[in-house]
C-alpha cells in the first residue's frame, strides 16, 4: 500500500474520531445539562416544600396558642363562677348562724320569763319537777345548735321530743329548733315538714310567725314558689310591721 492511501486512511480515522469525540462531548455537555436542570429543580422544590412545611408547623401552633387561650378564659371564667358561689354561700350560712343566734337569744329570753313565772304559780305541783328535766335536756340539744353541730342538736331534739312531746313547756321550742336545723342543713324538705308539725302541732305557740316564715322560705328552696309567695302575703298582712313582715316583703321583690 502506498504511503499516500496510508496518510489518507489515518486522516479519515481522526477525522472520524473527532466528530466522535465532539458527539460525545455535546452529548455529555447536554447531559450534565440535564442534570444541573434537575438538580436545580429539586433544590427549589425543597425549598418549597421546607416553606410549607413552615407555615404549617406555624399556622399549627398559632391555631394551639388560640385555643390554649380559649381554654385559659374559660377556666378562669369557671373560677370565678366557682369563687362568687362560695363566697354568697359562705355569706348566707353567715347571715344564717347570726339569724339563728338572734332567735335564739330573743326566744330562750322570753322562754326564761315563761319559765320564771310558771316556776311560782306552780310552785305546789310536781310540774317544775318535769320542767326542770326537760330544761336540762332542752339546754343540752340547744347546746349543739349553737355550736353548729347541727347533726347532734337533731339527734337531740328528737330524742328529747319522745321524752317530753307534750308534757313540758320547751316541747315546742324543741320541735321549732329541731326544723331550724334541718334547715341550717340545707335539708329543706324535712326541715318544711317539722315546721309544718310545730305549727300544727303546737298551735298557740308564740314560735309558730318564725316557722311559717321558714315554711315560705323552704317553699321558694324547694321550687314551689306558688306556695312560697301566698304565705308571705299572709305574714305581711297577719303581723303588719314586724321584722317578719320585713323580710316577707323583700322576699317577694325576687318573684
Amino acid at each position: 500500500m502506498s504511503i499516500n492511501k496510508i496518510l489518507h486512511r489515518y486522516v479519515i480515522v481522526v477525522f472520524v474520531c473527532n466528530i466522535f469525540s465532539v458527539s460525545v462531548g455535546l452529548a455529555a455537555s447536554s447531559q450534565n445539562k440535564r442534570q444541573d436542570a434537575a438538580i436545580i429543580k429539586l433544590k427549589k422544590d425543597v425549598r418549597i416544600l421546607k416553606n410549607k412545611s413552615g407555615n404549617n408547623q406555624m399556622g399549627a401552633l398559632l391555631q394551639q396558642n388560640e385555643q390554649l387561650r380559649i381554654d385559659s378564659q374559660e377556666l378562669r371564667g369557671t373560677i370565678e363562677t366557682l369563687q362568687y358561689k362560695l363566697k354568697k354561700n359562705e355569706d348566707r350560712q353567715k347571715n344564717l348562724y347570726n339569724d339563728l343566734n338572734i332567735r335564739i337569744k330573743k326566744l330562750e329570753s322570753n322562754k326564761s320569763f315563761s319559765s320564771n313565772n310558771n316556776s311560782i304559780n306552780n310552785s305546789n305541783t310536781n310540774y317544775s319537777t318535769t320542767t326542770d328535766v326537760g330544761k336540762k335536756d332542752y339546754q343540752k340539744s340547744l347546746s349543739f345548735l349553737k355550736q353548729g353541730k347541727y347533726n347532734k342538736a337533731i339527734k337531740s331534739f328528737n330524742s328529747f321530743l319522745k321524752k317530753h312531746k307534750t308534757n313540758n313547756e320547751y316541747s315546742d321550742n324543741a320541735q321549732y329548733w329541731l326544723a331550724e336545723s334541718y334547715y341550717a342543713l340545707k335539708k329543706y324538705d324535712i326541715a318544711l315538714n317539722e315546721f309544718l308539725n310545730l305549727v300544727e302541732g303546737y298551735p298557740n305557740s308564740d314560735k309558730n310567725p318564725d316557722a311559717q316564715i321558714k315554711i315560705a322560705y323552704c317553699y321558694y328552696e324547694l321550687g314551689y314558689k306558688k306556695e312560697a309567695r301566698t304565705i308571705f302575703k299572709y305574714i305581711i298582712d297577719t303581723y303588719p310591721n314586724t321584722e317578719n313582715a320585713k323580710l316577707s316583703q323583700k322576699k317577694l321583690k325576687n318573684f
